[in-house]
């Protein structure tokens, strides 16, 4: 489940140029969150010192058509049709609306034909000494490897893509002397390191990834509760703005180095940290890191440097869930139990599914009898139903010995969903730990062991990540 804002930073003597881009594929995936990530971002953004111009491109650009689906709970009564709904399976569905986005101004759509139009003349046209961040919200999936695109794509409105290919073009025009930055905040986000990658020669990049190549993002929701916002961009902008998404205090101070401001590193440090998300995010410089890993590495005893963040991160994270030491096992008996515990509400949640269709059917088979023409919605017939008889249907529907064991097998999927969600965010801080106490390993055997080559390029992906805006 993330957002595309191209944010072209300048140095401090430029105005930075911002392109925040994001927006669902089509109207059923554009959710409100995906929205909100954007008016985030944006007004953080914003409120940092120094010059920036913003543009943003989202969904539909300014059509006054649908384009945002958001949820909120329906009420448990006839005026609502919750009744109905919950006999044809569509308890979730009556919640959901639609309307335009909200979000002005807007330069255009997030369609890969504006994108491809707009992008290229936009890096091109930056200045020596200035920079740029490209940050994405929305939907990403796996590139077609049978096409030559392996890696991942944007998922962009109307159902066109940005690919690996597209992104190679757009980098390709970046001049020298410039500074260009991404992140990706998506599916599958991890796919475009290898194209964000400058090769010997090419002007400085860098980017930051919600997760892996092979890894789902946390999910984009259409509930309107921000607090339950947990993807990536959530807590990496909460670090550039200095208190959390719902104005309260940062779980730690995300400047590492002092210097009074928060540069993306550190951001993207924080994030790691603070994060309660089921997102392993990493860097361009740490997937350096894990594509150069030597095969001895397991085989060497490693003492972390006093300036490893990785270890130290580690070592938090593991005192914020009790774990004691040695830590490994300790974290691999956690993780069983987690795991455990998800099966059980898994295969709960078949049961309370089972039922309920069995429940459905029942009702629906009896409504039906009664009221043939509920067999056919969208038609003439249906609208003499809901004219004449929806009231005697609904007051049959409450009063059946039946529904009240659907109504709770219904809600008790929910929270059940509710309730594995929240192991998969325990299992994926277990996952965190562990990661981050490989990369610390692997951090401090690569400075030790690296060539003078592999040096040069981790430093200048390090320098890239922790240029201030």
């Amino acid at each position: 489940m993330g957002f595309l804002c191209a944010l072209l930073v300048g140095n401090a003597h430029a105005a930075d140029r911002v392109w925040l881009i994001g927006g669902g594929y089509d109207l059923e995936n554009s959710q409100v969150q995906i929205e909100q990530n954007v008016l985030w971002a944006r007004s953080v953004l914003q409120a940092l010192p120094g010059e920036r111009s913003i543009q943003t491109y989202f969904n539909d650009g300014d059509d006054p058509a649908p384009d945002v689906t958001l949820w909120q709970k329906p009420a448990e009564d006839a005026a609502s049709l919750q009744l109905l709904a919950r006999v044809y399976d569509a308890d979730y569905v009556n919640g959901e609306t639609v309307r335009t986005h909200r979000i002005a101004p807007v330069e255009g759509p997030a369609t890969r034909q504006t994108l491809l139009q707009v992008l290229p003349d936009a890096i091109a046209g930056l200045q020596p000494g200035e920079q740029g961040l490209f940050v994405y919200a929305g939907h990403g999936s796996p590139g077609d490897d049978s096409l030559g695109d392996a890696g991942s794509q944007l998922d962009l409105w109307g159902k066109g893509q940005l690919n690996v290919r597209d992104l190679r073009k757009l980098v390709a025009a970046q001049p020298h002397n410039t500074t260009l930055r991404f992140v990706f905040t998506q599916c599958f986000a991890g796919g475009f390191q290898a194209a964000v990658l400058p090769r010997a020669g090419e002007p400085r990049r860098c980017g930051f990834y919600a997760v892996a190549q092979d890894r789902l993002a946390e999910g984009c929701t259409a509930s309107l509760d921000v607090a339950e916002y947990r993807g990536y961009g959530t807590y990496f902008f909460a670090a550039l703005a200095g208190q959390v998404r719902t104005g309260g205090a940062l779980l730690a101070d995300p400047d590492r180095n002092r210097d009074g401001r928060v540069d993306l590193y550190e951001a993207h440090l924080y994030t790691l940290h603070a994060a309660r998300s089921t997102d392993l995010p990493r860097s361009s410089s740490e997937q350096y890191l894990l594509d150069w890993e030597p095969w001895y590495l397991p085989l060497l005893r490693v003492t972390p440097r006093t300036d490893n963040p990785y270890a130290e991160i580690a070592t938090a994270l593991a005192g914020d869930i009790d774990l004691s030491a040695p830590v490994r096992p300790a974290l691999h008996e956690r993780r069983k139990q987690v795991q455990t515990q998800f099966q059980q509400l898994l295969a709960r949640q078949e049961q309370t599914r089972s039922r309920a269709q069995t429940a459905m059917e029942q009702l629906q088979s009896e409504l039906e009898q009664r009221w043939p023409d509920v067999r056919n919605p969208r038609t003439l017939a249906y609208t003499r139903f809901l004219a004449r008889d929806l009231a005697a249907a609904q007051a049959f529907v409450q009063g059946h010995a039946l529904y009240a064991d659907l109504v709770r097998d219904q809600n008790a999927y929910w929270e059940l969903d509710n309730a594995m969600l929240e192991l998969q965010r325990q299992l994926a801080l277990f996952d965190r730990i562990e990661f981050l106490e490989h990369l610390g390993r692997l951090r401090d055997v690569f400075l030790a062991r690296a060539g003078d080559a592999e040096r040069a390029v981790y430093q200048g992906l390090l320098d890239c990540e922790r240029q201030p805006l």
